[in-house]
């Protein structure tokens, strides 16, 4: 049960593992029960449930113990944005600022390591804004005539091939090994996918992963890779996926489930990864797609039923025109009205300056409708008809408004027909999982969670499954602090409660952090349990705004860029965004990662061009072998028409022989003439057989060569 310990100031007195203070970094939060980490910037953390216990939990996490690293070595990059979120990394890109902080005033670095530090600050800046590599050109002369009295500025190199290689094999690839870390700690983790068409014409596929990280206690969504396809046929995904896992070393029964959209490919590629996962012992949790499609489905199928409201209103608005509803499509509607103002900077204006003369408060501004996102089709729509519209409506005859309303029922009919059919509303385990609402902690609740656990394949043994069912006994009677679940009350403006909720996995983090009396975890089942359900994909809404990200990476003009670049600048950027306001420490692994940049870049080159001679080779010899086909081919014809020659000769010296009434001079010349046939065949026949055996050779030859190329192909791969 939670206790009323106070924040004792003789704690600032204790050290930590290392034997450092702990008062460089603790101090008293702003009431009597909770600390502060100044190094974390945490904010108010409770110690009342815990005591010295939460400060050394704190203490132990992996963000802590990087920071004090980077306190050590006076290496700490800060990026900032105005509105930061830690876990969204896949917002477009947006302005923010980058600083160094020094928190000690003698550097641990050498000079060399200083402008190597210089030269990874400005790539992450040149990944996180997407610059183009030759904007990069010039800005070391630019530094040294900003800076002319700076040794590193005057060192800084950092031209469009050097940050090239500096991005996709040494900081991307640095990110993606930290990443692959936190991968492996976990139990499971959600794979989700989603492809587009991007500049180069090629399909991106693009996989984000969603776990639990322990260093945060929170669920994040993570940019793993982007492999680009020609064909994207579901067993090509499945091959390319599956790959991806090997390489990185991650087992494939450690995925839960595959976050897509609804496309027969995608629903085709999971049955596949499935049926894979069962021959290992493992199988896919199954929840269909992703939902948001199926509600902006539902609200287009209530406007093809019938026309919106305020389509509706609009034609009846436009009556005078003669114009028949039976024609009219909103989507058509708004998508002409934007076009003809937005091509014309003449109506532009004109529209501008006529909203001026009837309100200043209206939006000068028409929005653009996308028809894949029927729902905010209702804000595109307000803009069009504004809220004078609606006085319109005291105009209708009682005949009309009946029309009217009648069409506003058909609409909401159809919205509710679609997703009767089509949304999981009878899902017995997306049911269950809410029981995991703060509210819903009660007793009775207890045989829910074992269904769900159960229900989550490969995650929790009988045994484990047995004591979950106490452990939910505790949890419903525990004593949970108001803190955990509301994170700020007041009032609005109109004197209503206005009250904003912890996210469910602060709330749970705290919660599964409570210890026993003698510090182990209260709830490490119901831990294992809730972690992994947590992160199930409820939409691929992730993915999708990782492909604006993708349009201000691979604009037009960078249309060249190859896949390691991409993805160097992806997970370069993730990394960057995903710290969101907080400490990203450059550590002297990263700087190694930035000065050995060159040589894998070096080294690919040197494997490229061994790979292209190799080809160029290969292809000389399959020439020299298509020729010598060629010619024993032609042999053998010549071969073959010489041998039906011969036995057609043989054939007539025979009937000469066989002839009784033929005199016998013909006879005896009929056998000399056989035996000289029958030589020669037999001579014609046995150099048949050697170019024949000769044709095989060449096309065994040509199959063990296909055969090693492909050897040599999926070991690179795998390298």
């Amino acid at each position: 049960m939670p206790k009323d310990t106070k924040f004792n100031k003789a704690w600032l007195q204790r050290t930590d593992d290392e034997g450092n203070q702990v008062c460089q970094w603790l101090k008293q939060g702003t009431t009597d029960t909770t600390f502060q980490c100044v190094l974390c910037k945490t904010g108010d953390r409770e110690c009342a449930n815990q005591g010295w216990s939460a400060i050394y939990q704190h203490m132990k996490t992996k963000n802590h113990v990087e920071k004090i690293k980077a306190l050590k070595n006076n290496l700490k990059f800060v990026t900032q944005s105005p509105k930061s979120q830690p876990l969204s990394t896949n917002d477009i890109l947006e302005t923010s600022s980058l600083r160094l902080d020094d928190v000690r005033k003698s550097p641990m670095l050498n000079f060399d390591q200083q402008i190597t530090k210089a030269e990874t600050l400005w790539a992450l800046n040149v990944a996180r804004r997407g610059f183009s590599y030759n904007s990069c050109d010039s800005i070391g002369d630019i530094f040294r005539s900003m800076f002319p009295d700076s040794k590193i500025a005057e060192q800084f190199n950092m031209q469009s091939k050097k940050i090239s290689y500096v991005i996709s094999h040494g900081i991307g690839p640095y990110f993606h090994r930290d990443l692959i870390k936190q991968l492996k700690r976990c139990e499971k983790f959600v794979l989700c996918i989603d492809e587009q068409t991007n500049v180069q014409n090629k399909k991106q596929l693009d996989l984000l992963v969603k776990f639990w990280t322990y260093a945060e206690g929170l669920v994040v969504t993570r940019y793993y890779k982007s492999i680009l396809l020609g064909h994207a046929q579901a067993n090509v995904l499945q091959d390319a996926i599956i790959n991806c896992f090997k390489t990185d070393g991650i087992d494939l029964k450690r995925l839960l489930m595959l976050g897509r959209d609804n496309p027969s490919v995608n629903i085709s590629l999971e049955n596949l990864i499935d049926q894979e996962m069962k021959k290992m012992g493992g199988g896919l949790l199954l929840l269909d797609s992703c939902n948001l499609h199926l509600v902006h489905n539902g609200f287009k199928t209530g406007d093809c039923t019938c026309l919106l409201v305020t389509t509706s209103l609009f034609i009846t608005i436009s009556f005078a025109l003669g114009i028949s509803s039976a024609n009219w499509h909103v989507e058509n509607i708004c998508t002409e009205i934007y076009s003809w103002f937005n091509q014309s900077p003449a109506r532009k204006e004109d529209l501008i300056d006529i909203i001026d003369e009837f309100d200043n408060l209206v939006e000068k501004t028409l929005l653009y409708f996308t028809i894949t996102r029927w729902i905010l089709l209702g804000k595109v729509i307000e803009r069009v008809l504004c809220e004078r519209a609606r006085k319109q409506l005291n105009l209708l005859t009682q005949q009309e408004r009946e029309a009217f309303f009648n069409d506003v029922r058909k609409i909401y009919h159809g919205i509710a027909q679609y997703f009767k059919l089509n949304l999981p509303l009878k899902h017995q385990f997306l049911r269950d999982i809410q029981i995991l609402h703060h509210s819903l902690k009660d007793v009775q609740n207890a045989d829910q969670i074992i269904r769900v656990a159960r229900a989550v394949p490969h995650l929790l043994t009988d045994r484990e499954i047995a004591h979950l069912h106490d452990e939910w006994l505790t949890y419903s009677i525990e004593t949970i602090d108001e803190k955990w679940i509301i994170k700020s009350a007041g009032k609005d403006s109109n004197g209503n409660d206005d009250i904003t909720y912890q996210r469910i996995d602060f709330y749970w983090n705290n919660v599964l952090s409570i210890t026993t009396t003698d510090g182990r975890p209260k709830y490490p089942t119901l831990s294992k349990l809730v972690k992994n359900i947590l992160i199930i994909s409820h939409g691929n809404a992730d993915v999708e705004r990782g492909f604006s990200i993708n349009e201000n990476i691979i604009v037009p003009n960078r249309s060249l860029l190859s896949e390691v670049s991409i993805n160097g600048l992806r997970t370069t950027y993730d990394a960057v965004k995903c710290a969101g306001g907080d400490f990203v420490p450059i550590d002297k692994e990263l700087l190694k990662a930035v000065q050995n940049s060159y040589s894998f870049y070096r080294n690919e080159l040197t494997l490229a061009k061994e790979a292209a001679e190799r080809i160029e080779k290969e292809r000389k010899e399959q020439e020299n072998i298509n020729e010598m086909y060629k010619q024993v081919l032609k042999q053998e014809e010549d071969l073959l028409v010489k041998q039906k020659d011969l036995q057609r000769q043989q054939q007539e010296a025979n009937l000469i022989i066989s002839d009784a009434s033929a005199p016998s001079i013909l006879i005896d010349g009929g056998n000399n003439r056989s035996k000289i046939i029958g030589d020669e065949l037999f001579k014609v026949t046995e150099d048949l057989i050697n170019i024949q055996k000769k044709r095989k050779d060449a096309f065994a030859k040509q199959q063990q060569q296909k055969k090693q190329r492909i050897v040599v192909d999926l070991t690179s791969n795998q390298s």
